[in-house]
């Protein structure tokens, strides 16, 4: 059965796309059938799987989302990630979606929905990225879901940023999709041996113990530089015998939530 899954938080910056990126490709790695879909009108995720977003006759979710009579089979590109038979199958973005997400409103909260509808079981995880913000993009995303991920910057101001997501998923759990479940909070950006992140780290796990994951992730400076290398972390140092605590701690939470 199809796993749907959107990371999100409405805080930018937090590794939302890093997390996104990473977890997808690790479960491709592990031989499950991946689909990602780029919601985010930045596109650094779809660029952190090696695709120009502005190449010239890319079909991206923009199409998807202004043309309902294009099928989804035809925007998807498929990543080869090892040479050994994994790969990835990408709905990209384009920056241009920043326009369409502006013309929205509340009659387009099934298009995602929609769009994975003929293709949904032709997978064993689906992934979404949305944008920061609470936006009708990430509504889409939560009534296409299972369930949603969590990415948070560890800080002080975390448990009040936790709260604002919360609180917006439990009114889609009241209401719209109230099969949608929280599958974890996954700390990011952690600096080790800090005070700051120890407290901060404490003080997310207290307000939400059942749904914190332990496999938190490092603050590393890899993870930026492999949109140079238009592979993910996870996929990059997949073979090595030392690989980073970043990719460790992904492949674990990956194994976690597989």
């Amino acid at each position: 059965m199809t796993k749907i899954t959107t990371i999100s938080i409405q805080k930018g910056g937090v590794g939302k796309s890093t997390t996104a990126t990473n977890l997808a490709a690790a479960w491709a790695l592990m031989g499950d059938r991946v689909l990602f879909l780029d919601l985010d009108p930045q596109a650094d995720a779809t660029r952190r799987f090696g695709i120009n977003p502005r190449q010239e006759g890319l079909k991206t979710i923009a199409n998807l989302f202004t043309d309902g009579n294009l099928p989804a089979a035809e925007t998807i590109l498929r990543r080869e990630l090892n040479g050994e038979g994994a790969f990835i199958d990408i709905i990209p973005s384009h920056p241009d979606f920043k326009e369409v997400v502006r013309s929205l409103n509340a009659r387009n909260t099934g298009l995602v929905k929609d769009i994975l509808r003929d293709i949904a079981n032709e997978y064993d995880h689906i992934v979404i990225d949305t944008p920061p913000g609470d936006s009708l993009v990430a509504l889409n995303a939560y009534l296409a879901s299972d369930r949603v991920i969590i990415p948070v910057q560890v800080e002080p101001s975390a448990v009040e940023g936790l709260q604002e997501v919360m609180t917006a998923l439990t009114e889609v759990q009241r209401g719209l999709n109230p099969n949608l479940i929280v599958a974890g909070i996954l700390p990011t950006m952690v600096k080790r041996k800090t005070s700051l992140s120890t407290v901060s780290l404490a003080n997310i796990r207290e307000a939400y113990p059942d749904l914190f994951l332990e496999d938190w992730i490092p603050e590393t400076n890899r993870f930026g530089e492999t949109e140079l290398d238009g592979l993910p972390l996870v996929v990059i140092e997949h073979k090595k015998w030392r690989q980073s605590d970043g990719t460790k701690a992904y492949n674990k939470v990956a194994e976690r939530l597989r």
